[in-house]
C-alpha cells in the first residue's frame, strides 16, 4: 500500500477525476433548468392583461335588465343583488387604455370604454352610497363627482376627472354629453346597451339624435326666435362651439324643424333660453 493509499489520498483523487468526467452533463442540466425558470416565470404587473369578456358581457346583461326604455335604473333591485356589476366594476379597477393600450385597437374603442365606465360607477357610487333621492345630496354632489377617486385601470380618479380630464379634453367629442349619465332625471338617458367599438359612432349620432329631439331638452319658439334648452348646452357650450349662435347651428345638425327655421330666417338673432336641471334620482317609480 502506497503512502498515498495510506492515508486515503487515493480515494480524493479518483473521487475527482469522477466527478470532472460530470462536468459537462450538470452544467448541460443547469442550463436547461435555467432556461425552464425563464419560460415559467410568472407574469408581471407590466405584461398584457386580458379583456374580461365575462365581466363585460355580465354588465351589458346588467343595463338590458335594470335599465328601461325611458333610461331609467331600478336601483332598488340593483340594491339587492349588485352581482352583475360588481365584475364590471372590479374589470375597470384593472384595466383601462392607459394601463392597457394594447387592448384598445382605436379611438372608438378608447372612448366607448370611458362612457361605459363613468356610468358604470355612476351607478356604482349609487347603490354604494346609499343615494335615495339626489346624487347632489347636501354638498351640490362635490363628494359625488369631485372628490370621492374610484380605481381605474390601477389609477385613482374621481367621475370629474373621467368626464373633464379624459372624455372632454382627449376625444373632444361633444356627443359624449348625450352619452353619460350622471344619475339624475335631466341627464341623457341611461342606454340599456352598452357602448362598443365597432358601432360607437352610430350609438353616438343615435344618443344625439335622442337627446336634441325631446322636448324636455331641446324646444323650439319660432315667433320669438327663442331656442329652450338644456344647462348642458350652457355648461359645456365650447364644446359645442362656444356663442350661443354655433351651439344652436349644431342643435339644428340634428332637429330638423329648427334647421327649417333658420333656413327660413337667416338664423339670426335667435336666442338661447335655459332650462332648470332636475337632479332628482333617475330611479324606476
Amino acid at each position: 500500500m502506497s503512502s498515498g493509499d495510506l492515508f486515503g489520498w487515493g480515494r480524493i483523487v479518483k473521487g475527482a477525476k469522477v466527478c470532472r468526467s460530470y462536468i459537462p452533463v450538470i452544467l448541460l442540466f443547469s442550463i436547461i433548468l435555467f432556461i425552464g425558470l425563464v419560460i415559467m416565470k410568472p407574469a408581471t404587473t407590466t405584461e398584457t392583461a386580458p379583456i374580461n369578456d365575462r365581466a363585460v358581457d355580465m354588465y351589458a346583461e346588467l343595463l338590458a335588465q335594470f335599465v328601461n326604455d325611458e333610461g331609467l335604473v331600478d336601483y332598488g333591485s340593483l340594491r339587492d343583488d349588485s352581482s352583475l356589476l360588481k365584475p364590471f366594476v372590479q374589470f375597470i379597477a384593472a384595466v383601462s387604455p392607459r394601463s392597457h393600450p394594447d387592448q384598445f385597437p382605436s379611438e372608438n374603442h378608447a372612448k366607448a370604454y370611458w362612457i361605459n365606465a363613468y356610468n358604470a360607477l355612476t351607478m356604482w357610487r349609487v347603490i354604494r352610497d346609499g343615494v335615495q333621492t339626489s346624487v347632489r345630496g347636501i354638498d351640490l354632489g362635490l363628494k359625488f363627482f369631485v372628490i370621492t377617486k374610484q380605481a381605474v385601470g390601477g389609477e385613482q380618479l374621481t367621475l370629474y376627472t373621467i368626464e373633464n380630464s379624459i372624455l372632454r379634453k382627449e376625444f373632444r367629442d361633444p356627443r359624449i354629453h348625450f352619452a353619460i349619465n350622471c344619475a339624475s332625471a335631466s341627464c341623457p338617458l341611461l342606454s340599456s346597451r352598452l357602448f362598443d367599438g365597432e358601432h360607437l359612432e352610430i350609438q353616438l349620432e343615435t344618443a344625439a339624435v335622442r337627446f336634441i329631439n325631446d322636448t324636455n331638452n331641446v324646444s323650439i319658439d319660432p315667433l320669438k326666435k327663442i331656442v329652450l334648452v338644456s344647462r348642458i348646452f350652457k355648461w359645456y357650450a365650447r364644446d359645442f362651439g362656444g356663442s350661443a349662435e354655433e351651439v344652436i347651428q349644431f342643435i339644428a345638425t340634428y332637429h330638423p324643424a329648427l334647421k327649417a327655421d333658420l333656413e327660413q330666417q337667416d338664423g339670426t338673432h335667435w336666442k338661447l333660453r335655459y332650462r332648470k336641471y332636475n337632479w332628482s334620482l333617475n330611479e324606476q317609480s
